[in-house]
């Protein structure tokens, strides 16, 4: 997933920021800043997980119809 990729390409930017400017990069980690949406990333994909599941058994019934 896109969002998925953007949102851990920030936190390695802001790691390496971290790493390279030390005490002085100010900013809170991205890893905690990010925690809400990764966990809507995460429900998101176990939403889509069982549309899937529950297609496939949908697609199974008309099957033996």
């Amino acid at each position: 997933m896109r969002c998925e990729n953007d949102v851990m390409t920030e936190e390695n930017e802001d790691n390496q920021l971290r790493s390279t400017y030390g005490p002085a990069w100010q900013r809170l980690p991205s890893a905690s800043l990010n925690m809400e949406i990764k966990n809507r990333i995460n429900a998101y994909k176990g939403n889509m997980k069982s549309a899937l599941q529950t297609d496939s058994v949908v697609d199974t019934n008309l099957k033996t119809l």
